[in-house]
């Protein structure tokens, strides 16, 4: 099975879960948003870890882990605690750092997962999730297999 078609399976599953386990009436975050603290508490209600702290420019973060690798979980568009999007970031530490042909290669094949090198050339990943207007904590956790199969892929593609 190759990647794109493990994605789109992986998202299907995941909507047909999200479906599955969001009522008619499930509680939404609200237009503003999502705390840290209301995403920190979906992550350990499905069974993972979350450190919540603050990024280099005050905003909320989560340290967490997805598939055996340290994922921080940056919040994006806050006001007032509460922020209308999540990003999951994900870094590698390669010796030698990754050629860019390999980033270019999985942008251009991969619709889920935006992937650069940092100043030493090691591999980033960078998965977006938008919780407002509409997101509710089913659909965080619904959301969660589809960023380890994302990482797992993007993992198996560089070190290909």
């Amino acid at each position: 099975m190759n990647v794109r078609t493990m994605l789109f399976s992986a998202l299907a599953l995941t909507s047909s879960a999200v479906m599955a386990i969001m009522p008619a009436s499930a509680e939404e975050f609200g237009p503003e948003g999502v705390t840290a603290e209301q995403v920190a508490s979906v992550l350990r209600d499905e069974g993972y870890k979350a450190l919540i702290g603050t990024d280099d420019i005050g905003e909320p973060m989560i340290e967490t882990a997805l598939s055996g690798l340290k994922v921080f979980i940056y919040f994006y568009e806050c006001e007032n605690e509460k922020c209308t999007d999540i990003q999951f970031s994900v870094a590698w530490d390669f010796e030698d750092g990754v050629p860019i042909r390999k980033i270019a290669e999985w942008n251009e094949t991969n619709r889920f997962g935006k992937a650069f090198l940092d100043e030493e050339r090691d591999p980033v990943l960078d998965i977006d999730l938008q919780l407002a207007p509409g997101g509710t904590p089913a659909l965080i956790a619904a959301y969660l297999p589809l960023v380890e199969v994302v990482v797992d892929a993007f993992e198996n593609h560089v070190y290909e």
